[in-house]
C-alpha cells in the first residue's frame, strides 16, 4: 500500500524537492519561532520537531512537558513576494497534509513528545521575506471540499481552498 492509499488521498503526492526544502524550510520555521517567542506566555516554548518527517513546529507547555499546539509552516516564495497582505481570495491547503489536520496516527507517531488530547493544529503560510503570515485552524481547513489542482510544481494533487476571510493574517517582522 502506498502513502496516498494509507492516507485515503484522492490525488497524488508531489515529488519532494530537496532544493526548495533547503532554501525555504528553515527560514520559515525560524521566522515563525522568533515571532512566537515574543508573543507566547513564558510557560510555552516552540521548537522545531526533531522528526524531520513530521509537522514542522511544536509548542510545548513547560509545566507539563506536553505539546499543546503544532504548526505546519510553508513559505510562499512564488506569488507572495512582498510585505503585503495575502494577495489572493483563497488559500490552497494541499491534501497531502490532511493527515495532520485530522490528527491521524501517522501524524501523532511523528511527534516525539507527550501530546495534550485537545492540542491544536495550525497551518501557517508565510510570504517570501517571512514578514507576514496567514494562519488557518485545521478544523476550518477540513470544512472545505477537495478540488483537483495543478501548478508549476506538479499536477494530480488535490487542495482544499479556504477563503482568506476564514483566516488570520498577521505581520510577524
Amino acid at each position: 500500500m502506498n502513502i496516498e492509499q494509507k492516507r485515503g488521498m484522492s490525488g497524488n503526492l508531489k515529488p519532494f524537492d530537496r532544493n526548495d526544502h533547503t532554501l525555504y524550510d528553515s527560514k520559515g520555521k525560524q521566522a515563525f519561532i522568533k515571532y512566537l517567542d515574543g508573543f507566547l506566555p513564558y510557560h510555552l516554548k516552540t521548537i522545531e520537531n526533531p522528526n524531520e518527517h513530521g509537522i514542522d513546529l511544536l509548542t510545548i507547555n513547560k509545566n507539563t512537558n506536553k505539546v499543546v499546539q503544532t504548526w505546519e509552516i510553508e513559505v510562499r516564495y512564488g506569488n507572495w513576494r512582498d510585505d503585503t497582505p495575502f494577495p489572493f481570495n483563497e488559500i490552497n491547503c494541499i491534501e497531502r497534509k490532511d493527515h495532520q489536520w485530522r490528527k491521524s496516527n501517522e501524524y501523532l507517531k511523528k511527534i516525539p513528545h507527550p501530546i495534550e488530547d485537545d492540542h491544536q493544529v495550525c497551518y501557517v503560510q508565510l510570504n517570501a521575506p517571512c514578514t507576514r503570515a496567514v494562519l488557518i485552524d485545521s478544523a476550518i481547513i477540513l470544512d472545505y471540499p477537495l478540488k483537483p489542482w495543478a501548478n508549476r510544481k506538479g499536477n494530480g494533487e488535490y487542495v482544499r481552498q479556504v477563503p482568506v476571510a476564514k483566516t488570520i493574517q498577521i505581520k510577524i517582522a
